[in-house]
């Protein structure tokens, strides 16, 4: 019998979520996991007094990418790119993981070897290149006087044929400069592939709208799940004219054909009323992170850089005595101390010298989240005392 191979990542949250359990049965009541990725009901009628999504045109018709309305992907590449580049090509699917297989299966099929994950990423990225047979190598972002780098040297003396990179850094809100953007283009140049990750990236901070149509990028859009609309959305890979064929010919395989859903969500992105849900986004996360701000404005044991609008950030505490990895007793502590819950970084590919760290959805935003928070800032100190 072939032995099952598991995901570690989603091992660990199930026994993150089997504490919770025993905490829910001990004392009557659920502990609010305050880096879920789920919003609440808050959150959720701000957007659904605006949203106002198009009817499908039918229900019926099969849809791929190359079926759709040249006119809508001419837009639809205005609006995400600025500009409508003929070098380039877009290949739609249903969601982000699908779009991440699929480049998986065009970096086997192009016979690339050397790969490399820069961290934090989605955990979906190294269990697909796993899948595919693939060995690669993980290499953190850089802290260098409190931003973060890519590690441009460390790449190149890597001699990596690919490299992926998310764009804002995974579960910080947190974008590369100009400069940083400037090392993706010579990555690129250098005749790496480069991917980038840009699911979560709010309208105007896409980064082949900085670089135009660079030939060796690879990028990921998700407009809507980049609001937090995470049920009725759309990925969109736009790459090279190179790569089309190879594209489009697998999605078929692979994701296959486009619910009308996306295709509706397509229509939705487009349109001004995407704009106004944007908006209600954005009025939401600015007066959630102000109080974010507030929670943790007086405190000088973390750092978190809030400097950027966004739904996820990742606190980050130094102190010796805390966990680096995965501790589950500490969860077990935390969880009973605080009814409270998190993700620790780890779990997002944040390594140790990030310290103990984890992230906070403020989707989840209101005065519970923040008391919760609080809750969990004071246990954090107490343990760091002791």
């Amino acid at each position: 019998m072939v032995a099952l191979t598991l995901i570690n990542r989603i091992s660990q949250i199930e026994s993150i979520k089997a504490i919770e359990a025993e905490f829910t049965e001990d004392r009557g009541y659920k502990p609010l996991n305050i880096s879920n990725w789920t919003t609440n009901a808050s959150f959720d009628d701000e957007i659904l007094k605006t949203f106002r999504p198009p009817s499908l045109e039918s229900p019926i018709d099969y849809i791929y990418t190359y079926s759709l309305n040249k006119d809508t992907v001419a837009q639809l590449n205005q609006k995400l790119l600025g500009s409508n580049p003929s070098e380039l090509t877009n290949v739609f699917m249903p969601n982000t993981t699908m779009a991440i297989v699929n480049i998986v299966n065009l970096l086997k099929l192009y016979d690339y070897q050397r790969i490399c994950i820069v961290n934090p990423a989605y955990f979906s990225i190294k269990n697909a290149l796993k899948a595919y047979g693939f060995e690669f190598d993980e290499i953190s972002v850089e802290r260098m006087n409190g931003e973060c780098q890519i590690p441009y040297d460390k790449i190149i003396e890597g001699h990596f044929d690919a490299v992926w990179i998310t764009s804002p850094i995974f579960s910080t809100s947190k974008y590369y400069s100009k400069e940083e953007q400037a090392k993706i283009s010579a990555l690129s140049k250098s005749g790496i592939l480069v991917i980038t990750d840009e699911s979560f990236a709010l309208p105007g901070h896409e980064i082949l709208r900085e670089l135009g149509p660079v030939e060796n990028v690879i990028g990921i859009y998700s407009p809507h799940k980049a609001i937090c609309v995470n049920s009725f959305k759309f990925s969109v890979v736009v790459c090279n004219k190179k790569f089309e064929d190879v594209f489009l010919q697998w999605v078929d395989v692979i994701a296959g054909n486009l619910p009308g859903s996306c295709c509706s969500a397509i229509e939705h992105f487009i349109s001004k009323n995407y704009d106004d849900c944007f908006n209600a986004y954005t009025s939401f996360m600015t007066n959630a992170r102000e109080a974010l701000n507030e929670s943790i404005s007086f405190r000088t044991d973390l750092v978190c850089d809030t400097s950027e609008l966004g739904s996820l950030y990742t606190l980050m505490h130094f102190e010796k005595s805390l966990p680096r990895t995965i501790d589950l007793d500490f969860m077990r502590d935390l969880i009973f101390s605080t009814g409270a819950s998190l993700y620790p970084g780890a779990l997002n590919g944040f390594d140790e010298r990030f310290g103990f760290c984890y992230r906070v959805n403020l989707g989840l935003y209101n005065s519970v989240f923040i008391s919760k928070l609080s809750s969990v800032l004071e246990f954090i100190d107490e343990v760091s005392r002791s």
